[in-house]
């Protein structure tokens, strides 16, 4: 399997705080790191490839990066979305991937790829009935031409 990197897939989101939506991550997010007070400050693996909160962690533990109460109560590294863009570009094996298309959210990356897939299955049914219909019709012929031949000795003994 190849190395890919999270900040190149389609599936890396952030989810908007006043709708919850799951949103494309935007290329200035991918490169940076930087996530806005749009969202919640964290991305997400819309297929659960990577548990992105444990691996920040772990990249702020081996960091010695101590967090720091933010303006709403919380706690969070200063280096926060430095450790983000550490992540989103680490190399690493995956097999959720998919090629980010700018543009389309993570539900659209899943969507398509799902699509491609029935069209392949639908491609392959039809190779195999073709098949099908080929083996039922030498069947069909086979079973015409003894017909005829006993039909044929038949008629030819009397």
């Amino acid at each position: 399997m190849a190395k890919v990197k999270c900040g190149e897939c389609g599936f890396i989101a952030v989810r908007v705080l006043k709708t919850r939506e799951l949103i494309e991550t935007e290329d200035r997010i991918r490169c940076d790191g930087k996530i806005s007070g749009v969202y919640e400050y964290l991305p997400i693996c819309f297929t659960n490839g990577i548990d992105v909160k444990e691996e920040i962690e772990i990249l702020r533990k081996s960091a010695n990066d101590e967090p720091t109460q933010d303006a709403i109560g919380g706690f969070i590294s200063p280096n926060w979305a430095k450790h983000i863009e550490v992540l989103l570009n680490m190399e690493r094996e995956c097999s959720s991937f998919t090629k980010w298309w700018q543009g389309f959210t993570p539900k659209e990356h899943k969507e398509m790829i799902d699509r491609e897939a029935m069209l392949e299955w639908q491609r392959k049914e039809r190779k195999d009935d073709k098949k099908w219909r080929i083996i039922e019709l030498v069947v069909i012929v086979t079973i015409t031409l003894i017909a005829a031949a006993i039909g044929w000795i038949a008629r030819g003994s009397n």
